[in-house]
């Protein structure tokens, strides 16, 4: 039995070095398939599945996979493609980005709705804040990678995020969530480690309360919401009372 044993515990640590010395490989060729497949040559992801339109989350999402696989020129090409077509800062004056681009009714291509996506908007500055972090420099046309991480985050906070009487912040979904409780959230948006990430590199303090808040917030919905019992999972979408309650939105399941 103690030989059987020995020589399982042997296969599985050589099936697990092999693991290891494939992973390196396997996530290279996959982000070379998917950059291939679905980015453009000016930096654009395109979405079959939105009449080869896109979205802010995807276009923040391929910065991360590009930074993750070492693809400085790729993550160039996005970052231009991103600010030129997706900023709203010409027109509403902020940092984040507009949600949705694609073909507009009169042929065109644009933007088709330039309220924001907080994900997209937390994901784009943690690309932007690692890339600096790599010693990336910006291409012509872009700005300081750092400083553009400090200044989408310091308009998340500005635009997207909300304060409960009690003092508790909480990540909205955008730019359009309701100004006074109840407040409708999407736990799915939240990114701890975001958070924690911008308080690392001296950004704005409140940060660092967003993320203290948001586990707690996250347990209590783990455990329930109203007379339903929790099975350890998140609900996607709740409304958060004045004073803290948690309860469903009518219209959201």
């Amino acid at each position: 039995m103690v030989g059987l044993l020995a020589l399982a515990a042997g296969f599985l640590s050589a099936c697990s070095d092999t693991t290891a010395n494939r992973l390196p490989w396997v996530l290279q060729a996959s982000w070379a398939s998917y950059r291939d497949h679905f980015i453009s040559p000016e930096g654009r992801v395109v979405l079959k599945e939105r009449g080869d339109g896109t979205i802010s989350e995807a276009q923040a999402y391929a910065l991360l996979r590009a930074l993750w696989a070492g693809d400085e020129e790729t993550f160039g090409r996005l970052c231009l493609w991103t600010r030129k077509n997706l900023s709203r800062e010409a027109i509403h004056g902020d940092s984040l980005l507009a949600w949705q681009w694609g073909q507009k009714p009169d042929g065109s291509w644009g933007v088709l709705d330039w309220n924001t996506a907080s994900d997209a908007d937390l994901d784009y500055a943690l690309a932007l804040l690692l890339a600096s972090r790599r010693g990336w420099r910006a291409p012509p046309g872009f700005p300081d990678y750092l400083g553009e991480a400090r200044q989408v985050a310091r308009d998340i906070l500005a635009k997207t995020v909300v304060e409960l009487p009690s003092g508790n912040f909480y990540l909205a979904p955008g730019n359009w969530h309701h100004p006074t409780p109840p407040f409708l959230l999407n736990p799915s948006y939240f990114f701890p480690a975001a958070y924690r990430a911008f308080v690392q590199a001296g950004f704005d303090s409140r940060w660092g309360r967003l993320h203290a808040d948001a586990y707690p917030f996250l347990l209590r919905l783990t455990r329930g919401l109203e007379e339903t019992s929790g099975v350890g999972l998140a609900p996607d979408w709740v409304q958060v009372e004045a004073d803290g309650a948690l309860t469903p939105h009518p219209e959201r399941s």
